[in-house]
């Protein structure tokens, strides 16, 4: 029995060393961010926008949205001020809050 226990415990410590080990050496080396500075035009604004809630659609889940009403319209006052908390209450197993994850579209 501790034979056993001690195998599966020293299995656990060498997947954790290898995770550390992939999670600080193995992953690309990116860089600092870097500081950009961009010309706010009419052009990129109206882009932006276009981007923003015809394509990526973010502000159908970064605004407040009434579920009493049918299609669920978007809270006045709210448009783009943050979004839903998903939790039980809607029937999701987990709490999540909503993170910046639209980037793909840019």
């Amino acid at each position: 029995m501790l034979k056993w226990l001690g195998i599966i415990v020293l299995v656990i410590i060498i997947f954790i060393g290898a995770s550390f080990y992939y999670v600080f050496n193995m992953k690309p080396d990116v860089g600092d961010a870097p500081d950009l500075t961009v010309e706010l035009t009419p052009e990129r604004i109206e882009r932006g926008d276009y981007l923003a809630n015809s394509v990526c659609v973010c502000m159908d889940c970064h605004s407040t949205r009434d579920w009493s009403q049918y299609a669920a319209l978007i809270v006045e006052g709210t448009f783009g001020g943050g979004g839903e908390r998903f939790d039980r209450t809607m029937g999701f197993p987990v709490t999540s809050i909503q993170k910046h994850h639209a980037i793909w579209c840019w």
